[in-house]
Order: structure tokens, then sequence, then C-alpha cells
């Protein structure tokens, strides 16, 4: 199978359980931005197994901790099969505070604006079972957490390219605070790549477990 993820040669692997990689990646937003990644090809987070489910938990937390000790709390960000730009499943984890920007509230900022200004469909999840149960009935969400606030996003009836650029975690901190070579890893500039490397190379040193 032809998936960058289901390789994971050569990848920046900072943390590795049983059944999961937490991952750097390309184009990074900023310092500490990385990835929690099934190494079995699944979907979606929701997709993966009940018995998985236990030790995703426990890394997910793991890493909210580390991320929080060494950078500032992060948020955590998944867009399922609905806007994946590799179709295998990664749940994005970003600080909300770093040098190039303070206090984003992802919940605030971007979540609730987009589903009110594009009339979507949203539900709060107590837990991560209900994630899976959610995914079971649907087969494709998008999800967004901050705080220990998740909430999904019904996308089944969406066209991707009336509400992609709206729940963009990357069009956001473009936008909003002029952030260069993160709106899209397959497209940035050698300058780009350059600064992105710099990125990459301090939260693997700043993110050591």
């Amino acid at each position: 199978m032809d998936c960058i993820f289901c390789n994971l040669k050569d990848k920046i692997i900072l943390k590795e359980t049983k059944n999961f990689v937490v991952m750097v990646g390309k184009g990074i937003i900023s310092v500490g931005h990385v990835m929690i990644i099934p190494k079995g090809h699944y979907k979606a987070i929701g997709d993966i197994s009940d018995n998985m489910l236990e030790e995703f938990i426990s890394l997910k937390n793991e890493l909210n901790e580390k991320v929080t000790k060494n950078i500032s709390k992060p948020f955590f960000v998944e867009y399922g099969v609905f806007m994946q730009s590799v179709n295998h499943a990664h749940m994005h984890v970003v600080p909300s505070s770093n040098t190039e920007y303070e206090n984003v509230d992802i919940i605030k900022d971007l979540f609730i604006p987009s589903v009110a200004a594009k009339n979507l469909t949203c539900k709060k999840l107590k837990n991560y079972e209900e994630l899976l149960e959610f995914y079971r009935e649907k087969q494709q969400y998008v999800y967004f957490e901050f705080n220990d606030e998740k909430f999904v996003i019904e996308t089944n009836n969406l066209e991707r390219c009336n509400v992609a650029k709206s729940l963009s975690i990357r069009k956001f901190f473009t936008t909003t605070f002029n952030i260069k070579g993160v709106d899209s890893w397959k497209s940035m500039t050698e300058e780009d790549k350059i600064n992105d490397k710099i990125k990459v190379q301090e939260t693997a040193d700043i993110l050591k477990f």
C-alpha cells in the first residue's frame, strides 16, 4: 500500500507504543506540533478497535502533559476521511501558545465561528468511546478538542470544498498570524523548508520521551 504513514522509515518518531506513534510531520504550524498516528492503516481515530482505545488515551494524555509542561497546553484536531491530506488516521496536536502566537482557543477562535458561519451540525462528546460510536454510525467526522471539551462535526452531507478552508487549522494560522510555510506541507518554498527543519528539530529536542 502506497501510504507515507504506513511506511515510517526515515520519519521522526518521538514515542512508540504497541499500536501508535507520535511523529513530527512536515510543514508544522509551530514548535511542538506533532501527530498521533496508528501503526495500522485505519481511516480515522474513530476507526480503531475497542481494545486499542485505552492505549490511545494513555498516549494522548502523556503527550498532553509533556507538551503542556514544555511549551503550552495543546489542542487536538482530527479531520478523519473528510479532510485528510494523507489517507491514514492522524490526530494533530498543536500548542495553544508559542513564539509566533499566544493563547489560541481553537474551540472559541475557529470551531465555534466556523460552525456558526457554515451552519454545521456538531455534537459535544463525553469521551472517546463516543467518538468510536459516532464513526461507526456516520463513517466520517471532523474532531476538535481543547481543555477537555470534545466536539465532532457531522460531515456526511457536506461538500468539502465549501467548508474545508473554514475548518482548516493551517488556513487559520496562516491568515490569523501570518505564519508562513504552513498553509500546505506539499507546496513549501525552499525557504519554508529550511524554517520547517529548524522547527522540526526544536520539537524533537524539546519533546523527548
